[in-house]
């Protein structure tokens, strides 16, 4: 994997299609485990999906990627509901362990189908968003928002379609469920200083330093939200972008502006994960130097910046 996405890189490959390679090779990691899950396991109790979140839902994953996972289980009668959980956690659990050894992280929050909280029947789950979305809570939305990005990644396809349609259906009746998203966008802390130069950690250990993955959050949850409020079921956050414009919701140019901003964060996150793992084999790899780039990526880099503050302006302007 390391040695094909710098091949890739070398030849100029655009960030977006270096995630949906990295992305590809993941689908295709979790489905084999998935299958040998199964044949070690026998035959499925019930229909499911194994469901992925986040990043790896919008096929956004770099090289260092964590785990984000779950499962669907159909609804079954309640006779033979043990059953059919207690299957699909030792299957989540043998897959969650498999992924771990290959190189997919744990998940730090313990968003896993190894969690008997992950791995429910589709009516829990129908629940789960029901609670989410209608909560009074705007910090529940925003410890579980992983979730609000998924896709199945083997299975069967239509518990998830039945779960987004379900989720549309709530997010129509919930205005209270935007403004909440609304409030904690605009409170998202952009780096950039009054003078529009960049902004870094001041004391700690990455003293001098910024997150990059920090810095993308607000653009990914922010395109989320528009995508979200004008029913937009798009997972890709430059699918997202792309039928704002065609919608009339977004200029081009404003779209031009946040997917290289997209582009631009991204890639220099997979250079510092290549620079990590070359160097020290594992750890993080979150953090750049900005004063160590060149002249023109610090300029690319406040540019990004820029769009993404303009676009928390934006947001702001548009609820007032």
């Amino acid at each position: 994997m390391l040695l094909l996405t710098e091949a890739f890189m070398g030849r100029g490959v655009s960030a977006d299609r270096l995630t949906l390679f990295i992305s590809a090779v993941g689908d295709a990691v979790l489905a084999k485990f998935v299958e040998l899950g199964v044949h070690e396991l026998g035959p499925p109790p019930a229909k499911f999906c194994f469901m992925v979140m986040g990043s790896a839902s919008r096929s956004e994953q770099t090289l260092e990627s964590d785990q984000d996972n779950a499962i669907i289980v159909e609804d079954v009668p309640d006779e033979q509901a043990d059953e059919a959980l207690g299957y699909f956690l030792n299957l989540g659990e043998k897959v969650c362990g498999w992924l771990d050894r290959a190189g997919y992280e744990y998940c730090r929050g313990g968003f896993m189908a190894q969690s008997p909280q992950w791995r429910r029947p589709l009516s829990d789950w129908k629940t789960y968003f029901s609670d989410w979305i209608f909560s009074f809570e705007p910090e529940l939305q925003v410890r579980f928002g992983t979730f609000f990005d998924f896709r199945c990644a083997y299975g069967e396809k239509s518990l998830t379609k039945e779960l987004r349609s379900h989720v549309f259906q709530l997010l129509e009746r919930s205005l209270g469920f935007f403004r909440h998203l609304s409030e904690i966008a605009t409170r998202y802390t952009i780096p950039l200083g009054f003078f529009g130069n960049v902004l870094v950690e001041s004391k700690g250990g990455h003293r001098g330093e910024l997150n990059v993955k920090t810095a993308m959050e607000p653009l990914i949850f922010m395109i989320r939200f528009y995508a979200f409020k004008h029913g937009m079921e798009a997972i890709r956050t430059a699918e997202r972008l792309n039928l704002l414009v065609e919608r009339g919701l977004f200029s081009e140019t404003k779209r031009d502006g946040l997917l290289q901003a997209y582009n631009f964060l991204t890639r220099a996150r997979i250079e510092r994960e290549i620079r990590t793992l070359r160097e020290q084999g594992e750890g993080s790899s979150l953090h750049i130097r900005p004063k160590e780039l060149s002249r023109r990526d610090y300029e690319s880099l406040k540019a990004s910046l820029s769009a993404i503050k303009r676009l928390q302006k934006d947001l702001r302007a548009e609820e007032l």
